[in-house]
């Protein structure tokens, strides 16, 4: 059995998919299938299932969506696949462990001690038929690396990759510097650049709805009595 804690690689996905907004429920329910594959087959990679399997248990109807968002998946680092050619065996997948997304704060784990002394159990070994849920002293060991690694300059060069301004640069780096590069002001901020194209896309929809404001403003009269003389 190969070496994935269950409970810190599941932290580390929902880590990764709070600010990945690239996939939509289907991707999720497809993940989440073949996650299930990957924990009965203790998680050796690669591992073997067919694609009717993954369809039933994802709840995903249609073959063109599978292959789509199989495609999606493996393009975005979530999985490696290799397709088969033989209709009686199934393809090959491997899953991307993010169990290092996620570690406890003072660095060490701790193994088979009690959660009553405040930190997280490395262990995923259920006590009583129930599992453990990792304490909150677990964080992003990332956090730190970013703020050592991001500039100003590389940040305006990746809006300017986006179409967008330096002006809107300058705006997300003064936001999140002042913050401690948090999202909502209590997540840490795992993949900047999903946030910049967040931050992009919000400050769309606020242009458009300031146009339409400014419209609304002109008080134009759509009821003109035609039988009025001029």
């Amino acid at each position: 059995m190969n070496t994935v804690n269950y409970i810190q690689h599941m932290n580390g996905l929902y880590i990764r998919l709070y600010e990945d907004d690239r996939l939509n429920p289907n991707h999720i329910s497809i993940y989440f299938a073949l996650f299930k594959y990957w924990n009965l087959n203790r998680f050796q990679n690669p591992f073997s299932v067919a694609r009717f399997e993954i369809m039933k248990l994802s709840k995903v109807k249609s073959t063109t969506t599978y292959s789509k968002c199989i495609k999606c998946l493996m393009e975005n680092g979530y999985l490696i696949y290799q397709p088969s050619t033989n209709p009686y065996k199934g393809s090959l997948f491997s899953m991307v462990d993010f169990t290092e997304l996620t570690r406890p704060s003072n660095g060490l784990a701790v193994t088979g001690s009690s959660p009553l002394n405040g930190l997280a159990l490395a262990s995923t070994r259920p006590f009583n038929g129930l599992g453990l849920i990792p304490s909150k002293t677990y964080k992003l060991k990332s956090i730190n690396e970013r703020k050592n690694s991001l500039t100003q300059d590389l940040i305006i060069e990746y809006f300017i990759s986006q179409k967008s301004s330096r002006k809107e640069a300058q705006k997300f780096w003064n936001h999140y510097e002042s913050n401690g590069w948090l999202i909502g002001g209590k997540t840490p901020m795992v993949d900047w650049q999903a946030s910049v194209r967040n931050w992009i896309l919000r400050s769309k929809e606020i242009n458009v709805k300031q146009v339409v404001q400014k419209m609304d403003h002109l008080h134009i009269n759509t009821k003109k009595n035609y039988n009025e003389s001029l």
